[in-house]
């Protein structure tokens, strides 16, 4: 066991610097002046301070000495440091899904991973009696972003681009001498605490006022209730002390991960825990079995996050705009284009048997704006259709390591092969893809579009369907010119009133 705590103890302190830098976020810098938090000290980020300590946690959420047969449930408690007491995070290994948990007073956060898979996709979170949930994308590892979304029945907050250094993903290796159950908990504790505190980050800079290296994207004039909600349990000081204290602390700049590291001390292992400790176990232990019995679901909400791809990987939200100057793309002949599309909760099987046009079930249509349609319905002519090869945008639904379907996500690729005929003036087309989302009322939902939370739809005229454009707010629509002199046009993003 000691021999294991200390091979673990050497790996989370090189853990540090590499994990978090300050992140973009949609969640309110400032708060309206009723409603302002009481003055603060600076947060007690106090790498070094401290000594973790490990034991293992059987069935029922009690300490023992050895894991033995193996429970399934490792626990971390940090000691000698004020601002950690209390303070107690688990890996579990014993349901469906792995989980990392994070205990302090009255605020539960787990998050979930799929088996085999080393990044959470979703969170449970507890705070006050009150229950959340958050969508959380997969990690982008050439941007190295995420996306989470936090839920409270239909209501929805947005934090986008989160920033995590990859390093996190290879500082654990795996000790043949231990299970691959326990080796796996341990991996799943490292990232989870650098997704802990790189979130921490974010709402503690939000709520604090930022420092001057924070950039902070969308400034929502009012905070939302998940907001704030949600930003107890990721600010509460005890907490963010400890996952700080074991692993990381803010840096200037994300390209020089190894400025300022600290290094810790060895821990050992642990021999009694508090009474405090072993209440929070049971706590602990019967929240985890209430998510495995309950097979708790997210709302499913109405968000799409739609980005270009770029050939190096990089991805860029495309822009949409209140004032209709939505975001147009010119493809030169031999290049192509390609689309992301995440969607939080989304299971993208259906997609394949709705991938066709000019049918009532499918997903995609085109629109040639400049193209007037006839008195029976049809269009004068199709003339840039015929400029992409195949007509009919490619779909690619992506797969995980193990070449399962990532269900949340996929893309969509447009390739120019023809050059544009000089003869016609008519150089727009547009690309609809129409997602028919509804309530648990049956009732159609409009859909809620990237960070800037476009959500006023698209007049747009199915070919061979609408004889004039329609406002469609199931829709999302990536514009083509496809003349080499089509005009740049001007974008700004929406910014929520």
């Amino acid at each position: 066991m000691n021999k294991t705590v200390n091979r673990f103890s050497r790996v989370i302190a090189a853990v540090l610097i590499f994990t978090i830098s300050y992140m973009f976020c949609s969640c309110p810098v400032n708060l309206p002046p009723e409603e302002d938090p009481p003055p603060r000290g600076p947060s007690p980020l106090t790498p070094g301070v401290g000594t973790p300590r490990y034991f293992y946690i059987d069935s029922d959420g009690n300490y023992i000495g050895n894991e033995g047969d193996g429970s399934g449930r490792t626990g971390l408690i940090v000691e000698d440091n004020q601002f950690a007491e209390g303070v107690l995070i688990c890996s579990d290994d014993t349901g469906t899904d792995d989980r990392v948990a994070f205990a302090y007073e009255d605020s539960i956060v787990s998050m979930s991973f799929k088996k085999d898979s080393n990044f959470p996709y979703s969170m449970n979170i507890r705070v006050d009696s009150e229950e959340y949930y958050a969508y959380v994308s997969k990690y982008n590892a050439v941007n190295h972003t995420y996306h989470v979304t936090f839920v409270s029945n239909s209501d929805f907050e947005m934090m986008d681009n989160v920033v995590l250094n990859e390093n996190i993903f290879s500082l654990y290796e795996n000790d043949p001498e231990l299970s691959d159950s326990q080796n796996r908990r341990m991996a799943n504790m490292i990232v989870a605490m650098g997704v802990w505190g790189s979130l921490y980050a974010t709402f503690d800079s939000q709520l604090s006022g930022p420092p001057p290296i924070v950039l902070s994207r969308g400034i929502w004039g009012s905070v939302s209730k998940i907001c704030k909600g949600v930003s107890k349990a990721f600010t509460a000081i005890a907490v963010a002390a400890a996952v700080v204290t074991i692993v990381a602390v803010p840096i200037v700049a994300f390209i020089n991960p190894v400025a300022g590291m600290v290094l810790f001390g060895i821990s050992v292992a642990v021999t009694v825990i508090s009474l405090e400790i072993s209440k929070q176990l049971e706590e602990i232990a019967d929240y985890l079995e209430e998510l495995d019995k309950e097979n708790i679901q997210i709302p499913f909400i109405p968000l799409v996050y739609v980005s270009r791809v770029e050939p190096d990987g990089k991805e860029y939200p495309i822009k949409y705009n209140d004032n209709g100057a939505h975001e147009e793309f010119h493809i030169p002949v031999g290049e192509e284009l390609i689309v992301k599309f995440y969607i939080p909760g989304f299971n993208n099987k259906t997609l394949p048997s709705m991938w066709h046009m000019f049918k009532p079930d499918s997903i995609v249509w085109f629109d040639e704006p400049e193209i007037p349609i006839k008195d029976n319905g049809t269009p004068d002519d199709i003339i840039n259709l015929s400029l992409f090869e195949p007509q009919l945008p490619v779909l690619i639904i992506p797969k995980d390591k193990n070449d399962k379907n990532i269900e949340d996500t996929f893309f969509v690729k447009f390739k120019r092969v023809n050059p544009y005929n000089k003869v016609s003036d008519i150089t727009k087309i547009n690309f609809g893809f129409v997602f028919n989302f509804v309530n648990e009322e049956n009732e159609p939902l409009g859909l809620v579009i990237n960070e800037n939370k476009y959500k006023g739809g698209f007049y747009f005229r199915k070919y061979y369907v609408d004889k004039e454009p329609i406002l469609y707010k199931n829709m999302v629509v990536i514009y083509f010119c496809m003349n080499v002199n089509c005009p740049d046009i001007p974008v700004e993003e929406t910014a929520e009133p």
